[in-house]
């Protein structure tokens, strides 16, 4: 009996060992565990920046305004310069077809015979690229153009057609400038029965409105 009890005394210190040995193995494994959750990086979903697209749209309608400078062959003699303002509102049926009515005022000073002109015309225009930041178009109007000369103070409409290309640069909050490099105007004299031929060139700030 005193045997058997002096065994029982010997296994209490080896079955504590392994208990301790059990929870230290436990502590110690979860410890990696819960620092590798304070150590990893919280990730948050990222989102997409926000741009401003209106660049990438086609614009419904825009209004140009322009600085003008026309060289043209006067049916009164003589190859003259003229200098000038113009507005042009345009609309857009589709992203590529529009309409645009064209008011151009152009005046001549310092030569023999000094001149104004007043041009009123309106026509299709198609754009190449609408929703690039650089759009080309080209365009065709027809109307009237009145010519003033300071000689006599004759006023005398006549009709005119006009043809040119030229290009968008499209900016910020709509506003953007517009570069129309080449133009004809052909103005049909009546009471000569000729045409009169000119050329010019055109640019500008052109504001785009976007639904």
């Amino acid at each position: 009996m005193k045997k058997f009890v002096i065994f029982l005394l010997s296994l209490i210190p080896t079955t504590a060992f392994g208990q301790g040995s059990d929870v230290s193995s436990s502590s110690s494994s979860a410890a990696p565990s819960s620092e590798a959750s304070e150590v990893a990086p919280q990730t948050t979903p990222m989102s997409s920046p926000s741009y401003d697209t209106s660049h990438h749209e086609a614009p419904v309608a825009s209004v140009a305004m322009h600085y003008n400078y026309q060289f043209q062959t006067s049916p009164y003699g003589g190859n003259r310069g003229l200098m000038g303002w113009s507005v042009v509102p345009e609309i857009n049926i589709t992203p590529h077809i529009g309409l645009q009515a064209d008011f151009t005022s152009l005046y001549m000073q310092g030569i023999a015979v000094g001149e104004k002109r007043l041009l009123i015309a309106a026509g299709p225009r198609y754009t190449l690229t609408p929703r690039s930041r650089f759009t080309p178009f080209v365009y065709g109007e027809a109307g009237e153009m009145r010519t003033t000369t300071k000689a006599n103070d004759v006023s005398d409409w006549n009709p005119v057609v006009r043809v040119g290309i030229g290009a968008d640069f499209k900016g910020k909050h709509g506003i953007g400038f517009q570069f129309i490099p080449a133009e004809y105007i052909g103005e049909k004299v009546e009471w000569r029965n000729q045409w009169n031929h000119s050329f010019s060139a055109r640019a500008g700030i052109v504001f785009n409105l976007y639904k």
